[in-house]
């Protein structure tokens, strides 16, 4: 089983998804973040929503992921925000 994970998010600004970051980063909870900001189409309540959104990218270990969701979750503007977290194979090891 993996050790490591990368965590993305998308957010409607690039000071939510900082603010955010920031928080994670102060507790410990990921060893990096980056934010790139993204052209999302998808449906939403029967919408097709076509929006420049901002995705967070988290590095982190398997055993903060609940604590990491959960301040995600608590500081989140979206009322479903995407939260997915996909395993590390490899990688540089410095």
């Amino acid at each position: 089983m993996e050790k490591y994970f990368v965590i993305k998010t998308t957010f409607k600004s690039k000071i939510e998804a900082k603010k955010i970051a920031k928080i994670l980063l102060k507790n410990k909870l990921i060893a990096c973040a980056q934010i790139s900001t993204i052209e999302s189409l998808y449906l939403w309540q029967e919408n097709l929503v076509d929006e420049k959104e901002f995705l967070l990218t988290l590095k982190t270990k398997i055993d903060l992921y609940k604590k990491v969701e959960k301040v995600i979750l608590q500081n989140h503007s979206y009322l479903v925000p995407q939260i997915i977290m996909l395993p590390i194979k490899n990688g540089s090891q410095p």
